[in-house]
């Protein structure tokens, strides 16, 4: 019972903090701002976590059920895949960005460096909570709870 609770309150506790920080920016930048940040951002980190948190993620869960012995070290070999690959596409993403120039709407709302310090921002927050995979497959593999909320709080 004490793993529930650490996941229910770590989910209350994120859902509270995210909803009065969207209250505070809502209130004070304007629409296209907060569009920016919710939209634009969110999927850029949306896109950068897609190879390491489902197809590692699932294919370690796969490799590694649980226990000790080769499965282990097979299963954690493949979820610390997460942050190289995170790195890789975070790179990519830069390299699109720099090759195509940032346009659209994020011309109306900033200059070309704020915008590669707010991608540069993204894809660092996706690294590191790429990196936190490997813990949070073994807590998941051996039910522990407790260990999987501060796997999922070192996302955050």
């Amino acid at each position: 019972m004490r793993g529930f609770g650490s996941l229910f309150a770590l989910q209350l506790f994120t859902r509270l903090l995210t909803f009065a920080l969207n209250a505070l920016l809502a209130r004070r930048l304007g629409p296209a701002w907060y569009a920016f940040a919710n939209v634009q951002l969110q999927l850029v980190g949306a896109t950068l976590l897609f190879l390491p948190k489902e197809g590692l993620r699932r294919a370690a869960q796969r490799i590694y059920p649980g226990g000790d012995g080769a499965p282990l070290a097979s299963g954690m070999n493949v979820a610390w895949l997460s942050a190289p690959a995170a790195v890789l596409a975070a790179l990519l993403m830069a390299a699109t960005a720099a090759a195509t120039g940032v346009s659209g709407e994020w011309d109306e709302l900033m200059g070309a460096a704020e915008a590669r310090a707010a991608l540069v921002v993204a894809g660092a927050a996706a690294i590191i909570e790429a990196a936190s995979e490997p813990g949070w497959v073994y807590a998941q593999a051996n039910e522990l709870l407790p260990q999987r909320a501060l796997a999922e709080a070192a996302a955050l």
